[in-house]
């Protein structure tokens, strides 16, 4: 994969006379997910066997940084401003946490009385999970047909056999749990879920406390540590006109050695299980590394954002920042004379103003659908 993209990259790169160009190697993040335990031998999933692998993922890096060398020597003159940065970094991962079964523990979620319900859940009580499939295909070497399997999601003929959200009694609701990493609660409120029953006021304010004291209740009963390390209003995170939408508790798990699993919504029948899946998950701090003309050599720039990266790049290829873009242009990396001459501009942000009939004729959006059924987006 990754002698391909560099390939395409190589290809790419010669075929235009570029403004800005942009490659993604995904290797570096899949393998640190995948293939962490083999490389950390604290890991609680590492054994002997995988000695020979101890330096696989150091090895890997080294591959992209010979194609890093390779870039900078070959392919960009000194005109260009080169940035090499991630979105994340990356640690050992030991548990997945089943944010769903917590809020239906405590209270929160409430399944429906019916005959179907009943028996999915009496399933569900004996371990009948996906996460069990899963493991299965683990352990028979099929773990790869995981996407095919899709844990019993809406395409899958899997499905009728797991609870699911179709199974949640949304007249009792309160809560629920939607998104993976980091932790989403939404709150079932009145008048923005489409069966919700939480008032808007304090009885909303009410239900996100009890939410955010339970998260900080959970305790690992294998360490004996809290499990939650920051949890997040989403106004504490969140602003503008979609603020509404967003989640309404975000959540850090502690150190991020455990994620919040959200590929299926009860994938599991226990609020932590330990992590036989991916051994290594994201952390927050990635890296970031610049060089150019107009770049400080050696400046450590401290503090820099994933969001700084659009502005610093707006302002590098000459244009200027739209007022209200989240994040700031990192000036602590550029040279003072680069400023100096050239000031930090901003534009009154315009809407796109598309309509959508403006976008696609016919053709083209039939040809757009028949892409997404492809990848099982429609059906």
């Amino acid at each position: 994969m990754t002698e391909m993209r560099k390939k395409a990259m190589e290809y790419l790169f010669g075929l235009e006379d570029w403004d800005i160009f942009i490659v993604v190697f995904e290797g570096v993040d899949i393998i640190q997910h995948e293939l962490w335990h083999c490389s950390d031998r604290t890991h609680f999933r590492h054994d002997p066997s995988q000695e020979k692998y101890l330096d696989v993922i150091a090895d890997y890096y080294e591959r992209m940084d010979a194609i890093l060398g390779q870039v900078m020597e070959h392919w960009i003159g000194p005109e260009w401003n080169l940035i090499v940065m991630s979105d994340h970094g990356a640690g050992p991962l030991h548990n997945l946490l089943y944010v769903n079964n917590l809020l239906m523990e405590k209270g929160f979620l409430h399944l429906k009385k019916g005959v179907l319900t009943t028996i999915r859940n009496l399933l569900f009580r004996q371990g009948v999970v996906p996460m069990a499939f899963y493991h299965f295909l683990l352990r028979i070497g099929l773990g790869r047909l995981k996407k095919k399997a899709r844990f019993g999601q809406s395409e899958s003929l899997l499905r009728p056999f797991f609870l699911s959200f179709e199974d949640v009694d949304w007249s009792r609701t309160k809560a629920y749990s939607i998104g993976s990493t980091a932790g989403q609660v939404y709150v079932n409120l009145e008048g923005r879920e489409p069966m919700g029953i939480v008032r808007p006021g304090d009885e909303f304010e009410e239900v996100r406390e009890s939410i955010i004291q339970e998260l900080k209740r959970l305790v690992d009963g294998k360490t004996g540590e809290p499990v939650v390390d920051e949890v997040y209003r989403k106004e504490d995170l969140y602003s503008g006109a979609h603020l509404r939408e967003a989640p309404d508790l975000v959540f850090l798990p502690r150190n991020l050695e455990t994620a919040a699993f959200g590929e299926y919504e009860f994938a599991s029948h226990r609020v932590l299980d330990p992590s036989w899946g991916v051994s290594g998950s994201h952390r927050m701090d990635g890296l970031l590394m610049m060089k150019g003309q107009r770049i400080r050599q050696g400046a450590e720039i401290e503090g820099a954002a994933i969001i700084d990266l659009a502005p610093s790049i707006l302002y590098l290829l000459g244009l200027p920042v739209p007022d209200g873009t989240d994040g700031k242009v990192l000036e602590k990396a550029l040279l003072p004379e680069t400023l100096s001459k050239v000031p930090i501009r901003f534009v009154e942000e315009a809407g796109i103003g598309f309509q959508p009939e403006e976008v696609y004729d016919e053709t083209e959006e039939e040809e757009l659908k028949e892409r997404l059924r492809s990848l099982n987006y429609l059906k």
